[in-house]
């Protein structure tokens, strides 16, 4: 199944595969570090968004029940 965790790991593998040409281990290290934390933070940014879109979408059909149908003339 197609989640933000699979697209977002993937890009990870990818972009450290990349890095593995870098030959001072101390800057590969650094980048990769730099990667996992925009991972996280892409993964929290994304939940967070989520969760406050379910939050909106709850509040607008309490705030807005459904209406009756409404009879043409």
């Amino acid at each position: 199944m197609l989640s933000i965790d699979t697209i977002v790991d993937h890009s990870t593998t990818t972009t450290k595969q990349a890095l593995a040409f870098i030959p001072n281990q101390e800057v590969r290290n650094g980048f990769e570090s730099l990667v996992d934390a925009q991972a996280n933070f892409t993964k929290a940014v994304f939940t967070t968004t989520t969760d406050l879109g379910k939050i909106m979408y709850d509040s607008i059909i309490a705030t807005f029940p459904k209406q009756a149908p409404v009879s043409k003339k």
